[in-house]
């Protein structure tokens, strides 16, 4: 995990309010953390606001987990270290 990926986490983390030491996997889908539309909203604001990138609507919809979330936040061409 790079540092904007782990950034994103730390981003979901707080805006879902989950538990600091709350065991996080790539694979954890989106809906069992506990997103929802109104959650939604805010993660993709806290984004922005604290990384400086925009997911669409239409992208974000299309995310299942947290490993397609890292994903979505990791600068082009770029691959997972």
């Amino acid at each position: 995990m790079n540092a904007l990926e782990g950034r994103a986490r730390a981003v979901l983390v707080r805006e879902l309010r989950l538990e600091p030491g709350q065991r996080i996997e790539q694979n954890t889908r989106l809906v069992d953390l506990g997103l929802d539309s109104f959650s939604k909203l805010s993660l993709l604001c806290a984004l922005e606001e604290d990384l400086g990138v925009t997911i669409s609507d239409e992208e974000f919809d299309r995310l299942q987990t947290v490993g397609d979330l890292e994903r979505a936040v990791r600068p082009a061409g770029q691959e997972a270290m």
